[in-house]
C-alpha cells in the first residue's frame, strides 16, 4: 500500500481512505451489527475509527503490503470493538524496509538499519541513538499523515526480527530491545500519542540461528511484561507456518521447498491468518489504552493469544504436559494424513517437541527430539522423546520449537502448517455478536496453536518451559 491509497475492505464495499481524509463510512459491521459511519455511531465502545500503523522488514513488507494482512488485523479488531472504521497505514520501501534491523552495529556490514550507530553497541546507545535516513523515511510518512488520520491510529504492529536475530548474538539482547523500544518511543512521537495511548504489538516470523530467534521472543515478552511500554506480544506461536511460495500438501501438512529465495518469509495464507488472529488481543489492548471497559469485550472470548503450557512432569521418556486455555476449551490434533504412507502423521509424531537435556539458551546442552505426541484430555497431551534426560529436574527445558530444528518431512519449517496442536477456538460457542466467523466470514478466526514455552521472572524472559 502507498501513503496515498488505503483500501478499505467491507463487506460490502471498498472504501479509499488516504492521508488527510477522514474515513466517512463502510459497511463493516462489528459484533452485533456495527455502529454508523466514522463519524460517529460506534458500537458500545464508542470507538468508530481503527487505524493500525505497521513497520518491520521484508515480511512485514510481503504482510502489510502484499497480502492485506494489516488491514484485516483492522478489521478484525474494529468487529471485537463494534467499530465501523478499520484502516491500515503501511508503505513498502519505507515503514517496511527490506533486510533492516533495529540499531546499526557499526561494523559497516551489508544491512540497513532504522536507527545509526551511536559510537557502541550497548544497551544505553541503542536506547539514545537518533533515526538513520530509513528510520526518518519511516517517520516523515506518519506526519505526512493529518492530525485527523494519526489521531485514528490506535495502535502499532511491529513484524519484527528478521536482521536482528541473524546480526545480533543472544548476549546483545539489552541492546536490541533497548533499540526497538526507542524506536517505537519515535514513531510514537510522530503519531502524536503517549505509550499509554498507542498500544504496540509485537510479534516475528520464524527466522536466524537458534538462540538469537530465541532471544527475540524473550525481547517480546519483556517489552510486554513492562507496562510502561503498554505492549502486547500476540501471534506467539508462528513456526507453525510455510516458506513463501513453497509447494503444500494441505492433506499431510508437508511442505515442500521450491525455491531458497524465500527462505524465511511467510506465506500470504499465514500471514493473514496471523493478523486475523491478533485482532483479538488487539482489540483488547485498545480498550484499556482508551479507558473503555474491558466488559465491552466478553471475557469469555479470552484474550486472543492462545493455550500456554503451565506444567511438565516426566516419566522416563513421557511427558505428560498440563495446558491452560485462553478462549478454548480442549486439545486439538490436527487430523492429518501419513507424510509418506507409512511413518504417523507429523502432529502424532510430535513435530517440534523437544527438550533440551542441560544448558541454556545462552549455552544449549544437548536437543532431544519428540517421536511422538498424543492428546490426554482438555488439558493434557503427552510427549514421548526420542531418549529419557540425563539431567535432573530444573535443568531440563521443554521447547515448542528449538528454533532452527529442522524435520526429514518439514524442510525450514519447524512446526508446519497445520501441523501444531491447537486449542478449539474457532468452533467454541461465543457471546451474542461475537462470533467473527459469523460476522466477517469463515477462517477470521481459528483454532489457536499452544504458544511456545517461556518463563518470566522479574520482568526477566527465559525461552523454554523448565521443569
Amino acid at each position: 500500500m502507498t501513503s496515498t491509497t488505503q483500501k478499505l475492505a467491507t463487506t460490502a464495499r471498498l472504501v479509499l481512505a488516504g492521508p488527510g481524509l477522514v474515513l466517512l463510512s463502510t459497511t463493516t459491521s462489528g459484533g452485533g451489527g456495527g455502529g454508523g459511519g466514522g463519524g460517529g455511531g460506534g458500537g458500545p465502545s464508542g470507538l468508530v475509527n481503527v487505524g493500525l500503523f505497521g513497520q518491520g522488514q521484508s515480511n512485514a513488507m510481503f504482510a502489510n503490503d502484499s497480502d492485506g494482512a494489516l488491514l484485516a488485523a483492522a478489521q478484525a479488531a474494529a468487529f471485537y470493538l463494534q467499530a465501523s472504521a478499520p484502516a491500515a497505514y503501511s508503505q513498502a520501501g519505507v515503514t517496511d524496509y527490506s533486510g533492516a534491523g533495529s540499531y546499526e552495529d557499526g561494523t559497516g556490514d551489508v544491512y540497513p538499519y532504522f536507527l545509526s550507530y551511536n559510537g557502541a553497541v550497548t544497551a544505553s546507545a541503542a536506547a539514545a541513538a537518533s533515526v538513520s535516513s530509513i528510520g526518518a523515511g519511516c517517520l516523515a510518512y506518519i506526519t505526512a499523515l493529518s492530525s485527523t488520520v494519526r489521531g485514528q491510529i490506535c495502535g502499532i504492529v511491529s513484524y519484527w526480527g528478521e536482521t536482528d536475530s541473524v546480526v545480533y548474538s543472544y548476549s546483545q539482547k539489552a541492546v536490541v530491545k533497548a533499540a526497538l523500544e526507542n524506536l517505537l518511543a519515535q514513531e510514537r512521537a510522530a503519531i502524536g500519542k503517549t505509550a499509554a495511548l498507542c498500544p504496540a504489538f509485537l510479534f516475528g516470523p520464524p527466522y536466524g540461528s537458534a538462540a538469537p530467534a530465541a532471544m527475540m521472543r524473550e525481547i517480546w515478552a519483556e517489552i510486554a511484561a513492562d507496562s510502561t511500554q503498554n505492549a502486547v506480544w500476540l501471534c506467539r506461536q508462528t513456526y507453525d507456518s510455510m516458506t513463501r511460495g513453497d509447494s503444500y500438501n494441505a492433506a499431510t501438512g508437508v511442505g515442500t521447498s521450491t525455491s531458497q529465495s524465500n527462505n524465511g518469509h511467510r506465506d500470504s495464507v499465514d500471514n493473514v491468518r496471523y493478523y486475523r488472529n491478533a485482532g483479538l488481543a488487539m482489540a483488547r489492548a485498545i480498550l484499556a489504552s482508551n479507558g473503555l471497559p474491558a466488559t465491552d469485550i466478553p471475557a469469555a472470548l479470552g484474550n486472543g493469544i492462545g493455550p500456554q503450557i503451565t506444567a511438565v512432569a516426566i516419566s522416563g521418556v513421557t511427558l505428560t504436559v498440563t495446558v491452560t486455555h485462553d478462549g478454548g476449551t480442549a486439545l486439538v490434533m490436527p487430523s492429518l494424513s501419513s507424510p509418506n504412507g507409512t511413518d504417523a502423521p507429523l502432529p502424532a509424531q510430535g513435530v517440534g517437541f523437544a527438550v533440551m537435556d542441560g544448558g541454556s539458551v545462552a549455552s544449549p546442552g544437548t536437543i532431544i527430539q519428540a517421536v511422538a505426541a498424543a492428546i490426554v484430555d482438555a488439558t493434557h497431551f503427552t510427549v514421548t522423546l526420542a531418549s529419557a534426560p540425563a539431567h535432573g529436574a530444573g535443568q531440563r527445558l521443554l521447547l515448542y520449537p528449538w528454533p532452527g530444528t529442522t524435520w526429514t518431512d518439514q524442510p525450514r519449517s519447524e512446526i508446519g502448517r497445520g501441523c501444531a496442536i491447537t486449542d478449539n477456538f474457532a468452533s467454541v460457542t461465543k457471546p451474542s455478536g461475537f462470533d467473527i466467523n459469523a460476522g466477517l466470514g469463515a477462517g477470521w478466526a481459528t483454532n489457536m496453536p499452544i504458544c511456545p514455552p517461556l518463563g518470566l521472572s522479574g520482568g526477566v524472559a527465559s525461552y523454554g518451559f523448565v521443569f
